[in-house]
């Protein structure tokens, strides 16, 4: 069994909607994140706000309430978030 063959411009605008979705949400975690680091203090007000932007059930799969998306597509969103 294959998998589907998956189009190079329906990822990148798959990837491309997800970063404007939550490249406000990305900014607002690194602001604080060098006082956080100073601080040491635990990161729990911007785990909570993944959380509520719905980015902790990205891949979780549809049937059971998340968004289904691909693992590369959520990867390229992950290690792109501290870019924003």
């Amino acid at each position: 069994m294959t998998a589907p063959a998956i189009s190079p411009t329906a990822s990148a605008n798959e990837i491309a909607g997800l970063r404007e979705e939550f490249g406000s949400v990305f900014q607002r975690i690194a602001a604080g994140a060098l006082e956080r680091e100073e601080t040491r203090t635990l990161p729990r007000e911007q785990v909570q706000l993944l959380k509520d932007t719905g980015f902790t059930s990205l891949r979780v799969p549809v049937d059971f309430g998340g968004r289904g998306v691909r693992l590369e597509v959520f990867l390229q969103l992950y290690f792109g978030a501290g870019d924003g």
